[in-house]
């Protein structure tokens, strides 16, 4: 409509019925209306763009909104995640702690040291704890067992000193102590102990067994099985 009417007025300056100073302050109008026009045109467009930024900002917030509405459960299933997890470290430190204990197991282990004297197992044969595999003399642990008359012990008490004879080293004294006295003869204590049922008693001396034990002998070694002498120091 203005530019129809700014052609009118156009016409109306050629034909002398408007003058010019008229002509261009309308002119001057249609200007100034056509840049508010453009001015709220781009005002529109700016508001619309606007209107799409915060549609998309509330899509972003009700995003957030849900995830963090789902913020417990997701914690919940990491905490079983990480439980799980241990749970499994768990079962592999037991497994190797499993894994060590039987690899023990192949280790036989003496409680003493000593000297083998009998091997009663070859090499890749089955072992079991119900089969001896070998016998071992404890070199730190000597002792003897004297066989004393019974009228010869009524001085001997436990802690007495004691002088031993070994045969293999002649000229040669060992000390020790006694330790302890049996509390029979030996013949009481047989395979086939005396019996004197029938009234025929013929009186034989008896023998009580000592245990008489060693004082440390560095430099010498005993084996066992030994035939040897005892002289015990009674008060």
């Amino acid at each position: 409509m203005a530019a129809t009417e700014l052609a009118r007025s156009q016409r109306l300056v050629d034909t002398g019925a408007l003058s010019q100073a008229q002509f261009d302050a309308r002119k001057a109008s249609l200007d100034q209306a056509e840049a508010t026009l453009a001015q709220a045109q781009a005002r529109l467009a700016s508001a619309e763009s606007n209107l799409g930024n915060s549609a998309g900002n509330v899509q972003a917030a009700r995003g957030r909104f849900i995830a963090a509405q789902s913020g417990p459960q997701r914690v919940e299933a990491a905490t079983a995640q990480v439980e799980l997890a241990q749970a499994r470290v768990d079962q592999a430190r037991a497994a190797l702690d499993q894994a060590v204990l039987n690899h023990s197991y192949t280790r036989v282990r003496a409680e003493v040291s000593g000297v083998v004297s009998r091997r009663a197992v070859e090499v890749g044969q089955m072992a079991s704890p119900d089969r001896p595999l070998l016998a071992l003399v404890d070199s730190d642990d000597t002792w003897i067992v004297a066989n004393f008359k019974e009228d010869q012990i009524a001085g001997l008490v436990p802690g007495a000193r004691a002088e031993i004879g070994i045969d293999t080293f002649h000229g040669k004294s060992f000390t020790g102590h006694v330790e302890s006295l049996s509390s029979g003869t030996g013949a009481r204590f047989s395979l086939l102990p005396p019996d004197n049922a029938s009234g025929n008693f013929t009186k034989v001396v008896q023998r009580v067994p000592v245990l008489i034990r060693l004082d440390a002998h560095p430099g010498t070694t005993l084996r066992a099985g030994m035939s040897a002498s005892a002289r015990v120091f009674t008060k």
